[in-house]
């Protein structure tokens, strides 16, 4: 933060006096309450050491599963840390007593396959993760919005590959891996990868227009082309347990109703040996969870049984009790029971449970984003509820702003979304053109259509500010599949999404100042850049638009941001922030 003396001889006394008006505070002291960062997911930190331990221990190229476990399955974990959610209740419907009466609506079982589309081999690349993606998303259209059916779903799983480690432009550049150990193919990745790459316009293509290479030498960049569907949500339905997110206990619910109002769900779980695990005559998989086994591949889930007898189960792991989990695999329909297989509730290295809320693409919709990697790490305010954050952007055309997106971390959070329209170098400067409150369901990515639509003129900035606060702490049961045991709703604090750099994961961000903010109270405001450590850091907002101009460009990409252009009607040179992200 410059203070007032350094100020001072960079700019005249008028200038100064000024800037501090009009910023609303951007030299200020918000609030007493401290900044601090979730700790990153101990996953992704016991990945990486493991990588560089096979790496030291067998240099040259190599699996991507560090844990000797198999072949190479394409599953590497997200820096994101969940682990505040343990115990809280989650549904998709966000009314947890509305969940508790409809118990007796979910059925004993339940089965997608007859509406899915043919199971696709992700042989002979590590890509498991851009499968179980495509595979939910497909599951959507055909479910929920009845836009595909079985027989024409087939979205392109190597588009999301290939640009998932490979930069599509200077503004929406890839994540990164260790290229001396694998090839991007098998790099791996997880459910936050895709949605990063999806939610800011990357994506959906059929798979006629970037079709799946057979083999390494067949690898190839596929031409940008304009996505043809859009990804609204991204529901979270999991707590970061011992094996990320054990989806048993009152989860197994949770995940029912997604599969039920959704569609097939995106889980992670330990692939281990076939010969081991996976009964050969009913194709029935189970592991334990007494053996310490790490995720190493990403499959979808389709539907249930909860009388799945455990005698299914080979005789040497076998479950105590009965249920099962239909699971979708991506090693092709000759592989289990026509590409799918059973894997009993009680399986310990399931997690995760992702819901990919898709639509038709909005056409020639632009995108006003920081964000090309997505969520990377949650902030907080020690003692803040609300918190809040924003983003200011200018418009590169004469824009209709829709709706909004950004992350949020715990269940039933209460968001509301304003918008400024010339709200200069403050985020809640110029003039409040829309407000809009909701509480919203499942923790995870989050777009909200606003009630009316916002016109920009171009060149004129405007401003998207979310404030979110969490329900009071409650106590509520809620029957588990066998029946039994209570769990409690907790409630920490709200937290402050960001897109930063990590090493060997988002190492490609990059930000300038005038960008992004924050405050613990919604007056005072801080640049994120100004606060250590975070000085490449940007909030997790987007704004979609559209517009009637006859050149509109293209449906995706990251908005030309704010330069700085402190006080010209004054007479003062313009700070020029030079960046990525301009």
């Amino acid at each position: 933060m410059l203070s007032f003396s350094s100020l001072f001889k960079k700019v005249n006394t008028l200038v100064i006096v000024s800037v501090l008006f009009s910023t609303g505070g951007f030299v200020s002291y918000a609030s007493a309450s401290e900044l601090v960062a979730a700790p990153l997911n101990p996953h992704f930190v016991e990945w990486q050491k493991k990588l560089d331990e096979a790496k030291t221990s067998s240099p040259g190229k190599g699996s991507t599963d560090p844990l000797g476990v198999d072949a190479s399955h394409g599953y590497a974990p997200s820096p994101v840390n969940w682990s505040h959610l343990d115990n809280e209740i989650i549904s998709v419907y966000g009314d947890a007593d509305h969940i508790l009466r409809r118990g007796s609506d979910i059925p004993a079982s339940y089965d997608l396959r007859p509406e899915m589309p043919a199971v696709r081999d992700q042989d002979p690349f590590g890509t498991c993760w851009t499968f179980s993606a495509m595979a939910a998303a497909e599951s959507n259209l055909i479910h929920e919005k009845s836009i595909l059916t079985k027989d024409d779903a087939d979205l392109s799983e190597w588009y999301l590959a290939y640009y998932g480690y490979n930069d599509e432009s200077e503004d929406l550049p890839s994540f990164t891996y260790d290229s001396s150990e694998v090839e991007y193919y098998d790099a791996g990745g997880d459910d936050w990868r895709s949605a990063a790459i999806l939610t800011r316009g990357t994506g959906f293509l059929e798979e006629a227009s970037a079709p799946y290479p057979q083999s390494a030498a067949e690898a190839y960049a596929p031409d940008v082309k304009a996505r043809k569907y859009k990804l609204n949500n991204v529901l979270y339905l999991g707590d970061l347990g011992e094996m990320e997110v054990r989806l048993k206990d009152s989860r197994i619910n949770t995940i029912k109703e997604a599969i039920m109002e959704y569609g097939a769900v995106s889980i992670g779980i330990c692939q281990g040996s076939d010969e081991l695990y996976l009964n050969p005559t009913t194709k029935a998989y189970y592991i334990s969870t007494a053996e310490d086994k790490d995720i190493n591949h990403a499959v979808t889930a389709v539907g249930w049984d909860d009388n799945y007898a455990a005698s299914n189960f080979n005789a040497s792991y076998r479950p105590a009790s009965n249920g099962a989990w239909i699971v979708r695999n991506s090693w092709g329909d000759t592989w289990g029971d026509d590409g799918y297989y059973y894997v009993s509730y009680e399986e310990g290295s399931l997690n995760d449970g992702v819901v990919y809320d898709t639509a038709a693409a909005p056409d020639k919709e632009k995108i006003y984003q920081y964000d090309p990697l997505g969520l990377c790490r949650f902030l907080e305010y020690e003692s803040a509820d609300p918190v809040c954050f924003a983003n200011i952007f200018t418009a590169s055309r004469n824009e209709k702003i829709k709706s909004v997106s950004f992350y949020t971390s715990h269940a039933n959070s209460t968001c509301t979304v304003k918008i400024y329209k010339d709200c200069g170098n403050d985020p809640t400067g110029g003039t409040l053109a829309a407000e809009i409150t909701k509480t919203i369901a499942a923790p995870g990515y989050n777009t909200v259509a606003l009630d009316e639509e916002i016109t920009i003129e171009r060149n004129r900035k405007f401003s998207v500010v979310v404030s979110v606060s969490l329900p009071e702490q409650t106590s509520s049961s809620r029957n588990n599949a066998n029946g039994s045991a209570s769990r409690t709703v907790t409630s920490g604090s709200p937290a402050i999404p960001v897109e930063y750099p990590i090493t060997g994961y988002s190492e490609k961000a990059d930000a300038s100042a005038g960008q992004s903010f924050i405050s613990s109270d919604g007056i005072e405001w801080k640049d994120l850049t100004e606060e250590s450590g975070y000085e490449k850091a940007n909030v997790c907002i987007k704004a979609f638009g559209t517009s009637d101009d006859t050149d509109t460009g293209g449906s995706g990409g990251c908005s030309t941001g704010p330069v700085m252009l402190m006080l010209l009607s004054l007479g003062a040179l313009p700070f020029i922030y030079k960046g990525r992200k301009q």
